[in-house]
């Protein structure tokens, strides 16, 4: 398969993923939790390469661990769940740090881990984020309504039979997953930007739950794949690129929005 092909169609794929999860993430405010996820999954990384293993693998396993961990304490002591994530990322990231500079890994290896890079996947990372991705996104389908009554009330989701316990686990596991997917790409740092950004750009110019879902996927893939189509022909870090491309069309529809505002007042 021709290397820019295969970028655009990783690209692509993880874009539906991470817009996708990204709308009930705004919706529930959980941004803070992707982020968290993302910076554990530098731990699995570290414990991946002193132990020789395959590194995507061991990362989704220990960040889904840390997911569910972070669900328990939740439920079952008395810390906030901005405290519990500040504790584990913070850990699992310092650790990753130490493994890497205990097996003289180089700079290169530890900044594709924390800023990203599509030429690592290799074809077995490929069949695997296909898969895992398809898996998550069949379940969004599936669950749109009840993570949507969720996102707006626990209570009136549990009077309509939603069992948000297991609904939870689902999206805080799914939720793990997606980020060490996307961290692939986008590095460790920045891929829950891109959680955020489609999701935000897209409450900023709809007006219904239907076309915000639908409108962050389309500027999710456009910001995506436009990102991957420059870095490649500049030869830059795909990563920064994407995001700044997001970031750059989040703060102009922002500055328009702003004005019409001040103009109507």
């Amino acid at each position: 398969m021709n290397e820019l092909v295969q970028q655009l169609l990783i690209g692509g794929a993880l874009a539906l993923l991470l817009a996708g999860l990204g709308s009930f993430i705004i919706l529930r405010r959980l941004s803070w939790f992707s982020d968290g996820m993302a910076h554990v999954s530098l731990g699995g990384l570290g414990i991946a390469t002193i132990a020789a293993w395959q590194p995507l693998p061991v990362a989704l396993i220990w960040t889904m661990l840390a997911a569910l961990i972070i669900y328990w304490l939740e439920r079952n002591t008395k810390l906030p769940s901005d405290a519990i994530i500040g504790i584990l990322f913070t850990a699992s990231m310092a650790l990753g740090i130490i493994i890497f500079e205990t097996i003289g890994s180089d700079m290169e290896e530890l900044e594709e881990a924390l800023f990203g890079g599509l030429n690592a996947i290799s074809g077995s990372d490929l069949w695997m984020i296909l898969g895992l991705g398809a898996v998550i996104l069949a379940w969004l389908f599936v669950s749109h309504r009840k993570l949507t009554l969720m996102g707006l009330s626990e209570d009136l989701a549990r009077a309509s039979g939603v069992n948000i316990q297991t609904q939870t686990i689902i999206l805080y596991l799914s939720l793990a997953a997606t980020t060490v997917l996307g961290a692939k790409v986008l590095g460790v740092v920045l891929v829950s930007a891109l959680l955020i950004i489609p999701a935000s750009i897209s409450r900023l110019i709809t007006h219904s739950f239907r076309s915000y879902t639908i409108v962050s996927l389309i500027v999710a893939e456009l910001v995506m794949l436009s990102g991957i189509l420059v870095a490649y022909k500049q030869d830059l870090s795909p990563g920064p690129v994407t995001i700044l491309i997001g970031a750059g069309l989040f703060i102009v529809l922002s500055v328009v929005q702003a004005s019409r505002i001040i103009k109507t007042k």
